[in-house]
């Protein structure tokens, strides 16, 4: 059986939702589970447990929140410091997903994320790496 390690670090994104980003994670999930993955997500935001679909309720969830940063829009650091603790949980996923040692890493893809650099660096090349480009999110950034 194919194990799947599905990251998303986007903290704009939680897991269970229900704005577009959030359903496509579930189907998704879903799709891997179809052919047979055995899938466990990596996330910065999980979003309502109410909202948890009942065919994903026993869905592996791996939750590593953004710190807080502190400061509001007047606050000239406030972003420096969000973009480094959105880097830093990402890499704390990282960690969690080399240990869990997955056949496919799947990341849709977020600003400030190593994560699939460093489960190459963490696994070698014996790891599949794929990473989910919806928007040029760079430019968005700007």
């Amino acid at each position: 059986m194919t194990r799947v390690a599905y990251v998303c670090a986007d903290p704009g994104i939680p897991v269970f939702g229900t704005k577009g980003a959030s359903v496509h994670i579930q189907e998704m999930v879903r799709a891997w589970r179809a052919r047979g993955a055995e899938v466990e997500v990596y996330a910065v935001r999980l979003g309502d447990a109410a909202q948890v679909p009942a065919d994903l309720a026993d869905l592996v969830v791996h939750h590593v929140p953004v710190g807080k940063v502190g400061g509001g829009s007047g606050d000239p650091g406030a972003a420096a410091r969000r973009e480094v603790a959105q880097r830093q949980a990402a890499a704390e996923i990282a960690r969690r997903v080399v240990v869990a040692a997955p056949d496919v890493v799947y990341e849709r893809y977020s600003l400030f994320s190593p994560v699939l650099a460093l489960a190459r660096r963490g696994l070698g090349e014996r790891v599949t790496t794929v990473l989910e480009v919806n928007a040029p999110l760079i430019d968005e950034q700007r």
